[in-house]
């Protein structure tokens, strides 16, 4: 079902961006009833340039004139006010007297004229700056936000690919406004949307070296006024005459141009007469849904699943077949038992009628003999004969007396065996059980000795090892709710927040210091009420990356939810990316949660990364001083970003999988990802273990595909656009480029999406990367990513494991010898660690059903209805670990 057209009022500076991201609010089937504008009050309607950070100012007094050439109402407010706050990020506290704010009246005042209204548009192309800001007010007023140019798919690095759509699209856009190196007032008043326009344009500024969207101006070499387009938006068109184009200089390489009798003009056809009145049916060109890079790995993943189902169909002939020939072969096995008892039933028939006939003539032979012989002979004869009758019949009696006799003890023998070999098996089940008790006992007390002094030790080493190497570079928190009876989910999620809020207060921190979350959902229809509560708790400018997932009955009854948060030990710089408008780049994260947040590698200070291309300079220029960041980027699933729908009439989850990974690596590409950790992704509960098995093989040869040069490239991509992975940064001495990947089955996702993808880390800002695998004689699997910074070897390790009968306790135990075995190969075995615990634990949900919650809260669980490898195959344990080694403690191998 196509998503409902909504009611947009359509921010806009008189330049291209505003513009034509109105054009793309047409594409989509919303409706635009109002522009709006904010303009220098005190430079008055008559003309004049206000260096504004937020808003276009230079044109402005033709922008009255945009309600003539679209017939939309145009609404105006004045510029009140500066830029109060500079940061990129608009995290607002009251303060009325920012010039932001003239925005939000200006939208009070379009509201209130039209109520119907429901979004608002803008033509933020690159700059954080000001999307962040709309979409702030937005927020605040109830509007969606829609940035449909956000981060464009296709402009290419120098934004040409973009021009050339707007120039596709009819629309006319020249030159107000020059300020960078290579342009000067000649360049004022040309067509930068004409074919030749762009292209003079980008060549001048490439003059002075290359610089991201800077033929867009998204760095401020150049503004634009629209004086045409579309007759979907612009029934007649804006003419400036030559003499009313005045030329100002500002100095220091800047002009505009200060406009003077704009007026109004018919719009002409391409043979000068006027075209006519009636409607032209328009049509824009937009992004394709799937990028190149994407579309082959979906082409490549379809051919497989076309394997997948012809080797399926050619097994369930390969049985019918079979089950054909068995059913034959059974047939005539019966047809062949069926002719052999006839036979048999026939011989015996012939036997009984050949014993009757022998019988007969025995009788009559009898008879005869006894006629002939005298009659004395008979009686002695009859007398001997009766004689050896009772002697035979005395016989049978004996023997059938004795055979009793013998049938009696031989069933008394019977039974007394029988007996004592009962007896002797309980006697021997009884020791047998008794031992094993003792032996549980025995290895109870054994391992809560060891854990107590595991305890000790490791908490010893903990706090020596922290305040040497500040060791672990992270905390990972672990909540459920402590109510003593049952109680709805929100409000066992204001209980659990209200646990973090005392922890966050223990430890001297904030909420704004949480990097990520997951929340493991009972219940997906709890969703809206838990994100009520959860939304209420973070509040401030770029929240936590979050994953949310169900997993049905692996939470026991009475437990709605489980919320495990990591934040680093030690407060430092942090940055982020939520972008909250629609967009053809990557689903909106309406909701409190970021896209990512980027958080040093470890917990010495860093430098933020630049998201911003306008940054980009800045941001290169400190990636000197950088040791690497992490990025903990939100869980993605398959929505189309431009309608925040799924996709329509996708019969299975092959475009969900594919276009969800496209969003997690275009946030990946954005926040300069080089590398991640691991990565899992959540299938919603497939109704046979068959064609879970398939989803799990059809998800791995994706992540895989992805980290292939063949379907990636080398270095960076055309036009030097980033590509995740980076090659470069890889160790020459790593065993493979592609991270720990397992697939997980959990009973239901966000929006009853398919899958949703987790990259559980990215590694950006780094030099070198490695990654190892071991497997341990203990059937433990062990994968490391090994990042060296100056002071310290930071490790990400996955653990898997095939059993699915762990107990809580023997689990912990389990997990913590595979880790330290793991990480053996990597240190001194002299040096003591003390070992963080896991940072998540996926388990079969098989293992949750029967122990306490409480038993298995300390390790971060995911119950999941199946655990699958890369190669497809069953686990029951997937742990992920997270620990920093000093320098000083490596081995020889695990240097670079």
């Amino acid at each position: 079902m196509a998503p409902q057209g909504l009611k947009v009022i359509a921010l806009i500076s008189g330049g291209k961006d505003s513009f034509y991201s109105a054009l793309h609010c047409l594409q989509q089937g919303h409706e635009i009833v109002a522009l709006a504008n904010v303009f220098p009050e005190e430079a008055g309607l008559g003309g004049g340039d206000v260096n504004s950070f937020m808003y276009q100012t230079v044109g402005h007094e033709v922008v009255g004139l945009y309600a003539g050439a679209t017939g939309l109402p145009v609404y105006r407010e004045g510029i009140c006010g500066q830029a109060m706050q500079v940061q990129r990020d608009y995290d607002y506290g009251g303060h009325e007297g920012d010039e932001t704010e003239a925005m939000t009246r200006v939208l009070r005042r379009v509201m209130e004229r039209h109520p119907e209204a429901k979004a608002v548009s803008s033509g933020a192309i690159l700059s954080t700056y000001q999307r962040t800001r709309v979409e702030s007010v937005a927020g605040r007023l109830g509007l969606v936000p829609l940035a449909y140019l956000w981060r464009y798919p296709g402009q290419g690095d120098d934004g040409l690919g973009l021009l050339d759509a707007m120039g596709a699209a009819r629309l006319e856009a020249r030159i107000i406004k020059v300020a960078s190196a290579g342009l000067d007032e000649g360049h004022l008043w040309e067509a930068v949307t004409a074919p030749g326009g762009a292209r003079n344009i980008s060549k001048a500024l490439r003059r002075f070296g290359p610089s991201p969207g800077a033929a867009l101006g998204e760095g401020g070499e150049f503004e634009t006024l629209v004086v045409n387009g579309p007759r979907c938006l612009f029934r007649r068109r804006i003419a400036v005459p030559d003499d009313g184009r005045t030329v100002v200089s500002e100095g220091g390489g800047s002009w505009w141009l200060r406009l003077r009798g704009a007026r109004l003009e018919a719009k002409e056809g391409e043979g000068g007469e006027e075209e006519e009145e009636e409607e032209e049916e328009f049509s824009l060109a937009e992004p394709a849904l799937l990028e190149a890079r994407f579309a082959l790995v979906a082409s490549l993943l379809q051919q497989q699943q076309q394997q997948q189902q012809q080797h399926h169909e050619d097994e369930q002939h390969e049985e019918q077949h079979e089950h054909e020939q068995q059913q034959q072969a059974e047939q005539q096995q019966q047809a062949e038992q069926q002719h052999e008892h006839e036979q048999q039933q026939q011989q015996q028939h012939e036997d009984e009628l050949h014993e009757q006939q022998q019988h007969h003539e025995d009788e009559q032979h009898e008879e005869q003999h006894e006629h002939e012989q005298p009659e004395h002979q008979q009686h002695e004869y009859e007398q001997q004969q009766h004689h050896e009758d009772e002697l035979h019949e005395q016989q049978h009696e004996q023997q059938q007396q004795q055979a009793e006799q013998h049938h009696h003890e031989d069933e008394q023998q019977q039974q007394a065996e029988q007996q004592h070999e009962h007896e002797l098996h309980e006697q021997q089940q009884q020791h047998e059980d008794e031992q094993h008790e003792q032996q549980h006992e025995q290895q109870q007390q054994q391992a809560e000795q060891h854990h107590h002094e595991d305890e000790q030790q490791q908490a010893e080493q903990q706090h020596e090892h922290e305040r040497q190497h500040e060791n672990p570079p992270r905390m990972p928190w672990a909540l459920v709710a402590d109510a003593p009876s049952p109680s709805s989910p929100a409000d066992q999620t204001r209980r659990i927040l209200l646990q973090l809020h005392h922890r966050l207060a223990a430890h001297g921190r904030q909420a704004s210091d949480i990097t990520s979350t997951m929340v493991v959902l009972r219940d997906m229809a709890d969703f809206a009420a838990v994100n009520a509560e959860y939304a209420r708790f973070f509040t401030r400018a770029n929240p936590p990356a979050r994953v949310t997932i169900a997993c049905g009955r692996g939470l026991p009854a009475g437990i709605s939810l489980a919320l495990y948060v990591t934040l680093p030990t030690s407060p430092g710089l942090r940055d982020g990316l939520h972008v909250q408008s629609r967009s053809y780049w990557a689903p909106a994260n309406i909701g409190p949660y970021s896209q990512a947040i980027a958080v040093a590698l470890t917990t010495r200070p860093c430098c933020r990364a630049a998201h911003d291309e306008e940054e980009g300079q800045e941001g290169q220029e400190e990636e000197e001083g950088q040791e690497g960041q992490e990025v903990h980027v939100a869980g993605q699933i398959g929505l189309v970003p431009a309608s925040m729908t799924l996709p329509q009439d996708d019969s299975d989850s092959l475009l969900q999988l594919v276009l969800a990974l496209q969003h997690l690596w275009r946030i990946g590409v954005a926040t300069r990802v080089q590398c991640w950790t691991s990565g899992v992704a959540y299938f919603a509960r497939s109704p046979c273990r068959r064609q879970m098995h398939r989803q799990a093989l059809l998800a791995a040869q994706a992540w895989e595909l992805l980290h292939l040069p063949s379907t990636t490239g080398h270095g960076q991509g055309d036009n030097q656009q980033p590509l995740v992975p980076d090659w470069s940064a890889f160790s020459a001495r790593t065993e493979t480029y592609m991270p720990p990947f397992f697939v997980a089955e959990v009973h239901s996702l966000p929006r009853r999406a398919q899958v949703e993808w987790h990259a559980h880390t990215g590694l950006s800002h780094v030099a070198s990367i490695r990654i190892l695998s071991r497997v341990a004689a203990t059937r433990w699997s062990a994968a490391h990513v090994v990042v060296h910074t100056r002071q310290a070897a930071v490790v990400y390790t996955t653990l898997a494991h095939p059993r699915r009968s762990f107990t809580p306790r023997h689990l912990h135990r389990a997990l913590a010898n595979a880790y330290a075995a793991a990480l053996q190969p990597l240190h001194h075995q002299q040096q003591a660690l003390a070992l963080p615990p896991a940072r998540l634990c996926y388990v079969d949900e098989e293992m949750t059903a029967r122990p306490p919650w409480a038993d298995w809260q300390p390790l971060a669980l995911v119950p999941c209805r199946s655990l699958w490898t890369a190669r497809g195959e069953r686990v029951g344990v997937v742990a992920l670990f997270q620990t920093a080694l000093p320098t000083t403690a490596l081995a020889t191998t695990a240097h670079e």
